[in-house]
């Protein structure tokens, strides 16, 4: 029996708790690292963690425990929330504690017991004799420029700005940030951590890749850090620890991240008939994590556009035309872990209101109203009736235009005693055909222009593209003018019947 309690004694001095002191600071967390061993056939079941009462350190275990893994009732009152140990399994023989929000009383000597069963199944308990000196210094600067909530959108990212002070003896060498497994915060550094900036390894799978400083040099007293893709197993409470060799200061807060309720901006620029026109879609939250994947839906025509940007925008060019007009498009975002978001915009397609010489115009006017159905009249630069129609749908087709079609055209519609008006405003644009060739025995240039004329106004002078040095004079209404002109500069015009 007496060879029994000498041979545990010798192995149970392996124990190590180091360093002998730590200095933390008032108001932040202390880490007290601690390691033990103990014979082959004892299993340990409860760690008991006290403070010294006194310089022989005359424990008495229902007044000086601050930390029981089995009962935690048990410890007193003002460290029953506070202590904790970083790792609970204790057949991996880490005796690591963390103390929050240390203040003076928390100075002094602490000492570790272990109590479990021998493989006789007889209970033990073994009291290690070394002791942990924890000398607290004034209060710390550790400033957190963050509101006590943030709440990121899910699927997003969110940055959440830091800063720290420290004191002048201090220097910033390990930044870690903590996800609190509990409403005690109390964490375990291999099963906790989110972010190490000195051994990514150490930290969690799924933070691993989506979590960084923004300013990784710690002397600058930046602690903010990204989150990417964000979700709603992110919520919680985390905590910020920066070290210095074995000192360390710690300060929490809280975090939240509720549903996704931010939608797409979808861009629409002003659509017109005929001319090209890009629609461009933003994803929220732009942030450095995985590029979402963005889909463009035509609602009423079932087409869908799938885009996988290297960007969080996307964008989709067409041609509008009337068939256009009222369609409802629809961008949306999937973000990773299958997180959508969306946003729809009607088109508004504006007719236009520039034909060539030659085309067919089409125009069309279409009253909502209650029967009977309204009268419709078509004009021309409000004079001339064009077209009347009673069936509360006016259309006006004219082929072949020429310089003269030009103008306003105005639709009155006419229904019971209430008439209304809409105008619009068309313009013919002229077609230039060139023929160039020579004529004269010395081989200089002529140049023919034949104009098609247009609703131009009087005088107008317009270059030819193939003669610099040659200019036409349009006068509206005269029918076709040749103009010949020589490459030394001359010009003559003659008139074409």
């Amino acid at each position: 029996s007496v060879l029994l309690v000498l041979l545990m004694t010798v192995l149970i001095s392996l124990h190590q708790m180091s360093p002998a002191e730590i200095t933390p600071q008032t108001g932040l967390c202390a880490v007290i690292p601690c390691s033990f061993t103990h014979p082959d056939d004892f299993i340990p079941r409860i760690a008991i963690g006290f403070k010294c009462p006194d310089a022989r350190c005359s424990i008495k275990v229902e007044i000086d425990s601050i930390f029981h893994s089995k009962n935690p009732s048990k410890a007193q009152e003002g460290y029953r929330r506070r202590v904790s140990l970083l790792e609970t399994d204790l057949t991996k023989k880490n005796c690591s504690m963390i103390i929050n929000d240390i203040t003076k009383t928390d100075a002094g000597d602490y000492q570790l017991r272990l109590s479990g069963t021998l493989n006789t199944g007889k209970i033990s308990t073994y009291t290690y004799q070394e002791k942990m000196k924890i000398a607290v210094k004034g209060t710390a600067q550790l400033l957190l420029l963050v509101t006590v909530t943030i709440t990121p959108q899910t699927g997003l990212c969110a940055v959440i700005p830091c800063s720290f002070t420290h004191p002048d003896d201090f220097i910033p060498r390990i930044a870690i940030w903590f996800k609190c497994p509990d409403a005690q915060c109390s964490i375990k550094v291999e099963m906790d951590t989110i972010f190490h900036s000195e051994n990514s390894s150490i930290a969690q799978e799924g933070y691993r890749r989506r979590v960084s400083l923004l300013e990784t040099d710690l002397t600058k007293k930046n602690c903010s850090m990204i989150i990417n893709d964000i979700t709603k197993t992110d919520d919680g409470e985390y905590q910020f620890s920066v070290s210095e060799k074995l000192n360390s200061l710690s300060l929490c807060f809280y975090f939240l991240s509720p549903a996704l309720t931010q939608k797409p901006s979808v861009l629409t620029p002003p659509l017109t008939e005929g001319e090209p026109a890009t629609l461009t879609c933003i994803a929220p939250g732009i942030c450095s994590g995985t590029p979402p994947n963005i889909t463009w839906t035509w609602r009423g025509t079932g087409d869908n556009i799938t885009d996988i940007p290297i960007t969080h925008f996307s964008t989709l060019t067409f041609t509008p035309s009337v068939e256009h007009h009222t369609t409802k498009v629809t961008c949306q975002v999937t973000f990773k872990g299958n997180i959508t978001t969306e946003d729809t915009v009607t088109l508004n397609i504006s007719g236009s209101n520039t034909v060539r010489e030659g085309d067919t115009l089409n125009l069309t006017c279409f009253v909502d109203s209650y029967p009977p159905p309204p009268s419709i009249t078509w004009s021309k630069n409000g004079t001339t009736a064009l077209e009347q129609n009673n069936s509360g749908l006016g259309a006006l087709t004219i082929s072949n235009m020429t310089s003269e079609h030009a103008g306003e055209y105005v639709c009155k519609a006419q229904h019971l005693n209430r008439t209304l008006t809409a105008s619009i405003v068309v313009t013919v644009m002229c077609e230039y055909k060139q023929h160039c060739t020579n004529l004269t025995e010395n081989s200089l240039q002529l140049v023919y222009f034949k104009l098609s004329m247009t609703y131009l106004p009087p005088l107008s002078l317009v270059r030819p593209s193939c003669d610099s040095q040659c200019f036409w004079v349009c006068h509206p209404g005269k029918g076709h003018d040749l103009c010949v002109c020589q490459s030394g500069g001359s010009l003559t015009s003659h008139r074409l019947d």
